[in-house]
């Protein structure tokens, strides 16, 4: 008797598998008490024979990505798997494509693969649901004045980098999301400066206002200025950055101008002397005890405050060997200046400042598109039932979740991880130490050995 699963769209996340199986054996486990009801009927030859027939019908009228079966990506080979990234990616399944080229380098090193993985943005609407939801909150933060501090936790959260970077440990992942209702978009980047070190830096978009949020190990900077119709900062800004390590919040306002600091310029320093926790001195930044500093900046971005001579600039805290300093802002009675160290050499009319010295980043380059295809890993693809040999469904884990092949493609039931924290079993590691001693496993089993290999007496 031959063994069917039809899958059924049951609407939204619902998933029923159906199993019809002869000789009243019967399908049961994790699989099914997981997803859905399993139900036994019994098919007789004739109507094994119209299963058939219905289901090869239905094949031929499926559409030729769906009757296809989705290729296996443990069986590739490098140049198999760049063949198929590149045909996702032409068909504009950029999500897929990128998928691919993770898998290129994780499993064969390829360099090419790694180097296009860190141009690419995806957008977020066909990514997990995972990384939609944590996107999503972080996007309403942002849209609310009151909450943008709030912002900051998202992105400090020990799993934001897990979620977001859920299988490579070196480069960077990059992200969009459009809020149609609001009409704006988030942009975000997620990766690695070292071997554990990770760096994310989130642009919030809304018509010319920029909002620019980044995370890198202790330090949090948030600078909200505008832009120009090409991308290029311009405008009034507001820039606050904390420092964790120290415990130093500096606090920067003033105008942009093709990019390059220009006119009035404020700076305000909190001093720290210790490592401080960095999302409460983010929290508490605001109330703090700072000393001012004022500067001016000329059109083409160079400063034009006076510059001290060599012999007074001697000594100063925060110096480098072979570095000259130019001087930028000074206190309200001239005691106390701020300085950027150049190379020993350079003239003040050769060192504008740019905006990336606020430690704003270039806006993230990305080009919006519609899904290719709004894969529902719960569905049947052709939106009508299916049947599915039971002889063609396999299990894997694969990239840390565990999959199911239902015949044309495999689908994700999600981590491994997450099945075996739920687990009632999982925190059993041995209980000998319970067992009453006349009852000891252990003690009984080695007692019957002896006694059944002593000789006879």
């Amino acid at each position: 008797m031959k063994k069917w699963l039809a899958l059924i769209m049951a609407g939204g996340m619902g998933l029923v598998l159906l199993a019809a199986c002869g000789d009243g054996e019967e399908i049961e486990g994790a699989f099914a008490e997981e997803h859905g009801e399993i139900i036994e009927e019994t098919l007789n030859p004739e109507s094994q024979e119209e299963a058939m027939a219905e289901t090869e019908q239905g094949m031929e009228q499926m559409p030729e990505s769906v009757r296809e079966p989705e290729p296996n990506l443990v069986d590739m080979t490098m140049e198999e798997c760049k063949e198929l990234a590149a045909s996702y990616l032409e068909k504009g399944m950029v999500k897929k494509g990128r998928d691919v080229l993770e898998l290129c380098w994780m499993r064969y090193g390829d360099v090419e693969s790694f180097q296009k993985l860190q141009n690419m943005v995806v957008n977020a609407a066909e990514e997990s649901e995972a990384i939609r939801e944590k996107a999503g909150v972080l996007l309403q933060n942002l849209e609310l004045e009151e909450y943008r501090s709030e912002a900051a936790a998202v992105i400090s959260e020990p799993e934001w980098v897990q979620i977001m970077m859920p299988r490579l440990l070196e480069g960077k992942r990059s992200y969009y999301l459009e809020d149609q209702n609001s009409g704006t978009t988030m942009l975000w980047q997620v990766g690695y400066c070292g071997s554990e070190e990770t760096d994310t830096s989130v642009w919030y978009l809304s018509g010319s206002n920029v909002i620019f949020l980044r995370r890198f190990q202790d330090f949090l900077l948030m600078v909200q200025t505008e832009r120009s119709d090409e991308g290029v900062y311009q405008g009034a800004f507001d820039a606050w950055s904390c420092d964790g390590k120290t415990g130093t919040v500096l606090h920067q306002t003033g105008t942009l101008q093709s990019g390059l600091l220009n006119g009035a310029f404020t700076a305000q320093i909190h001093e720290g002397d210790e490592e401080t926790d960095l999302f409460a001195l983010w929290l508490s930044r605001e109330n703090l005890v700072y000393t001012a500093y004022q500067g001016d900046f000329q059109s083409d971005g160079t400063t034009a405050v006076k510059q001290l001579g060599k012999k007074e600039k001697k000594g100063l805290k925060g110096t480098q060997e072979g570095m000259d300093q130019i001087i930028y802002a000074y206190t309200e009675d001239e005691k106390n200046f701020l300085f950027r160290n150049v190379p020993e050499g350079t003239d003040v009319t050769e060192a504008p400042f740019e905006a990336t010295l606020l430690g704003l980043r270039d806006l993230l380059e990305w080009a919006p598109y519609e899904p290719a295809e709004q894969e529902d890993q719960n569905s049947s693809d052709s939106g009508e039932d299916r049947m599915i040999r039971i002889s063609d469904v396999e299990v894997r884990v694969f990239g840390g979740n565990l999959e199911w092949f239902d015949g044309m493609k495999w689908r994700t039931l999600g981590a491994v991880a997450e099945y075996v924290s739920r687990d009632p079993l999982s925190g059993y590691t041995g209980r000998q130490s319970e067992v009453p001693e006349e009852e000891n496993a252990v003690g009984t089993w080695g007692a019957f050995c002896r006694r059944a290999w002593e000789p006879v007496r």
